[in-house]
């Protein structure tokens, strides 16, 4: 993992890289976009994680409540899902059925399949 995070960091600071078996550096223009669920700032702190790595990881920096305490967000996502592969796979009648859909509302935490009774 250490040469990893050096070879990460030659990338963000020459803003090059060289592909698996090749002897030229090619020149990248990237941004990266990271998630977590642990606090890295922590990580730091006790040593788990690179701090040259985190501080430039760490340009924006945007906390999410987990899903299970945004009300309906999550009804809200299956329904955009469903409504972009309706799209992709040409079923236009394709629904949410009444029962998933009343317990996306109501259940706070992970749905389960016991929550809609298969």
């Amino acid at each position: 993992m250490s040469l990893q995070a050096k070879k990460l960091l030659k990338t963000f600071e020459d803003k090059v890289i060289r592909r698996i078996g090749n002897i030229r550096e090619q020149k990248v223009d990237v941004r990266i976009v990271t998630a977590t669920n642990q606090s890295l700032e922590e990580a730091v702190r006790q040593g788990r994680f690179r701090s040259d790595l985190f501080f430039r990881l760490r340009i924006i920096n945007l906390e999410l409540p987990p899903l299970r305490s945004r009300g309906n967000d999550i009804l809200l996502l299956a329904e955009h899902f469903l409504t972009i592969n309706r799209g992709a796979t040409g079923n236009k009648e394709c629904a949410l059925a009444p029962k998933p859909k009343k317990c996306f509302s109501i259940i706070p935490g992970p749905a389960t399949s016991e929550n809609f009774g298969t």
